[in-house]
């Protein structure tokens, strides 16, 4: 779910080319950084290990791989993989202001309360997996997700931001290919209903 800013991203090597999906707003080219103890944020360390009930081990490489990994997995991922996520359950990693960017709404939209909402929706309404899992640096991850819609392949891309207590301040999605995305956008707009106004889906002019 996304909108764009000027220049092209690139991202380290990886052997799928997700160049068309994302933008860096600074023009900047972005590149995978390798974490270890000393570039995790004190803050943010703390506050997973108070939610998570256990200290996550830094990744020793950029691809997570979830059946041997599962201590690294981001908070979304196992929401939206755990099957039975409510709207509530995503209020509780997400950041009072946090916004987010899709491809099938024309506006952001912001807000704790109405972006988690989005989210439990949308696990209900695609099946699938992760795919890939890599952190870009110490506040942002990718993620990448394989799985269908009404029957029809649908693959998409993430880019999460959190801030200094893990909690999520930005997200960016992307979707491919375009028919499947609007089959999504339609059972997105018709579950949601009134929570977002006819705005966010069509122009006005």
């Amino acid at each position: 779910m996304s909108d764009l800013v000027d220049g092209p991203w690139s991202i380290g090597d990886f052997s799928s080319d997700v160049t068309d999906f994302f933008v860096h707003e600074s023009g900047e080219p972005a590149r995978i950084k390798r974490l270890d103890a000393t570039t995790t944020t004190p803050a943010r360390t703390a506050s997973t290990q108070a939610r998570c009930g256990a200290q996550q081990t830094s990744p020793s490489s950029r691809v997570v791989n979830p059946s041997k990994e599962s201590s690294t997995m981001h908070l979304i991922r196992k929401l939206r993989e755990s099957g039975h996520a409510t709207a509530p359950d995503y209020e509780t990693i997400l950041a009072a202001n946090v916004v987010f960017h899709s491809p099938v709404l024309i506006r952001t939209i912001e807000g704790r309360a109405v972006v988690a909402k989005i989210f439990a929706a949308s696990t209900k309404l695609r099946e699938g997996a992760y795919t890939g899992e890599w952190k870009l640096d110490e506040r942002r991850t990718l993620l990448r997700w394989k799985g269908k819609i009404e029957g029809h392949e649908l693959e998409s891309f993430d880019i999460i931001e959190e801030n200094d207590e893990g909690l999520i301040v930005d997200r960016t999605v992307a979707f491919r290919p375009m028919p499947a995305a609007k089959l999504f956008r339609d059972a997105m707009r018709s579950a949601l209903g009134s929570s977002i106004p006819d705005d966010f889906w069509e122009y006005t002019n």
